[in-house]
């Protein structure tokens, strides 16, 4: 039995999303134990806004980037916990460096990119082109 079936007995009512704004190698991580955040992507008729969960990541454990219409999270969300002389009796939480890397619906402006961070969600704004900016330029011929 492949590593989706098995996945897909343990949590029979949640799809999985091959093909969709992240990569298969996120969405791997994510299903199988490492942290990843969780993402939602909202597009309006001039914006494309980007909204990732992100409990417990500190502002400067993190990284954001732009770059050939990818938006690339990096980070890390540490342990809180001390290694002591206990046991460890029950974890749900996940811990670790994570990237997400986000194909955007849409193309978007370099600049004026708004950056918000609160209660652990972080989201992001980005501006989009309009058409005719898109960077294609009609050629006419002789």
């Amino acid at each position: 039995m492949g590593a989706i079936e098995r996945y897909r007995r343990c949590f029979p009512g949640h799809r999985i999303h091959l093909f969709g704004p992240s990569t298969i190698r996120d969405e791997f991580r994510r299903l199988f134990c490492e942290f990843s955040p969780d993402v939602d992507i909202i597009q309006s008729d001039d914006t494309v806004k980007v909204r990732i969960e992100l409990p417990d990541v500190k502002k400067e454990d993190m990284e954001i980037s732009l770059r050939n219409n990818l938006l690339i999270i990096k980070g890390e969300k540490r342990s809180d916990l001390e290694k002591k002389d206990h046991q460890q009796y029950y974890m749900e939480r996940k811990f670790g460096s994570f990237t997400r890397t986000l194909e955007l619906p849409a193309l978007v402006k370099p600049e004026g990119i708004i950056s918000i961070y609160r209660d652990g969600v972080l989201e992001v704004i980005l501006n989009k082109f309009e058409e005719e900016e898109s960077g294609e330029i009609k050629i006419d011929l002789d």
